[in-house]
């Protein structure tokens, strides 16, 4: 195997894995997940923005994947034009990998002979605005990283290197020096198959320093953690849960809470996108796009739930019709509307400024609107099996056994934007855009729906 630019960077973020790939490589072997086939669509759509960019522009003699190889060593350019390689990503930045991709290309790019004069990151700018046809010479921003690769270079050549060796050796299997994803790593999985139930990864906005110092003392377990152990107080009840077997609610806060609440509630969810490439006149890259909504609503406590849904078809900048919708079941004024955590208060603001005839209405939502998260996450209810995380999809088959999103087409919110979007292009049959429809309208009620039954386990539970 010749190291390519994608081992190296493998080899930079967690070596085990990078190992694990090269000698196990069916493991990983699954389909992407629409998240990252979008991700992978739209680097593709800004490439051919750059590539037109840069055969229009006065860059002299351009090269397009520019393929580099030695005997060990393979690298393409994206761009290769007056000596110097344009590195193309769709962030809105650079970041600190680009610099590693840059200084690994320049790398194997001198050992075949050739001559890198500078590097540069071409990235989408941030602050580019749509006017009619998308304008590569104004989307995309070239920034000279030479100065930053150059730096690391010496240092570059010596983890290839290690790279290249470590492929040789036999990684420490041990949890010691995980990875940033923790117990979700690949190399964790497969050669710690009989974890605890509670490990200390579950544990709630656990820094890595005290994650380090109870692996140096050898536990793994919540329940092996000492009494004298230095934690947060939500931490030790979350510890003391789990070694106890019982779950810890605080009935009084959570009686308050709930009886709060006034009629009619309204369950409200919505689901977003932010496109690299602008979709609509007048958006910027990255500008966040409410385009679905789900309410459920319950106009007195035992009444037939009601509910209505929205789903914008792409045609149109979706937030007036979508507003206008949502009005239409959500009154100006009264009843409770009921949100997990405050990512609709932000969209509200945000569609606000988009569309200023709906100010005072979101305005008014939002001064109505409870948090029934903020029971979960303020600690007033604590289930071992939560592990740490108050994502709906974590509560839900905790308090209801047998409920959860496994039967779901569309399973999480990343895959539903990224569904949206690529529905948007008209490139798909029409058969498989109307699955894709019905699996979004199905996954977004599914989530107003989980709030209803969360809502009324509360209230049985503590007899509200």
């Amino acid at each position: 195997m010749k190291l390519n630019k994608s081992h190296y960077l493998s080899y930079l973020q967690c070596p085990r894995e990078f190992w694990l790939r090269h000698h196990r490589p069916e493991l990983f072997a699954g389909e992407d997940s629409a998240g990252v086939k979008y991700l992978k669509e739209t680097g593709y759509r800004i490439q051919l923005l750059a590539q037109e960019l840069f055969s229009e522009g006065n860059y002299g003699s351009c090269e397009f994947e520019k393929r580099f190889e030695t005997e060990q060593l393979v690298a393409k350019a994206d761009i290769f034009a007056g000596n110097c390689i344009y590195e193309v990503k769709s962030s809105g930045g650079v970041k600190e990998e680009h610099i590693h991709d840059l200084a690994f290309q320049k790398v194997v790019a001198e050992q075949t002979g050739a001559r890198v004069k500078s590097t540069f990151v071409v990235h989408v700018d941030k602050d580019y605005v749509r006017r009619g046809e998308i304008e590569p010479e104004k989307l995309l921003k070239i920034v000279d990283v030479s100065e930053l690769v150059d730096e690391i270079l010496p240092a570059t050549k010596a983890r290839i290197t290690s790279a290249i060796n470590y492929l040789e050796t036999e990684p420490d299997k041990s949890l010691a020096g995980y990875c940033g994803d923790k117990l979700k790593c690949a190399f964790i999985q497969h050669f710690h198959t009989d974890l605890p139930e509670y490990t200390i990864f579950d544990i709630s906005n656990f820094k890595p320093a005290k994650l380090d110092g109870l692996l140096e003392m050898g536990i793994l377990a919540m329940v092996d953690i000492p009494d004298d152990f230095e934690l947060t107080a939500r931490q030790r009840r979350q510890v003391e849960i789990v070694k106890s077997g019982e779950r810890h609610a605080s009935a009084g806060e959570i009686r308050e809470m709930i009886g709060a609440l006034r009629y009619p509630l309204y369950f409200l969810d919505y689901e977003t996108a932010n496109p690299a490439i602008p979709v609509y006149e007048g958006h910027k890259p990255f500008q966040v796009i409410v385009f679905q909504f789900s309410i459920h609503v319950l106009a007195e406590d035992g009444e037939e739930l009601r509910h209505g849904e929205f789903l914008s078809d792409g045609k149109a900048e979706p937030t007036a019709e979508l507003l206008q919708a949502m009005r239409e079941l959500i009154e100006e004024e009264g009843g409770t509307v009921v949100v997990w955590s405050s990512f609709e208060n932000t969209s509200n603001k945000n569609m606000s400024a988009r569309c200023p005839e709906f100010a005072g209405y979101l305005d008014s939502v939002n001064k109505r609107t409870f948090d029934l998260m903020g029971v979960f996450s303020k600690g007033h209810y604590i289930d071992a099996k939560f592990r740490g995380s108050y994502s709906i999809k974590n509560v839900l088959p905790v308090l209801l056994p047998g409920a959860g999103y496994e039967h779901l087409q569309i399973k999480e919110g990343s895959a539903a934007s990224a569904m949206w979007l690529t529905i948007l292009g008209g490139q798909k049959p029409a058969e498989e855009c109307d699955s894709i429809r019905a699996g979004l309208l199905e996954y977004c009620a599914m989530d107003t729906l989980a709030m209803v039954e969360i809502l009324k386990t509360l209230k049985n539970e503590f007899c509200l």
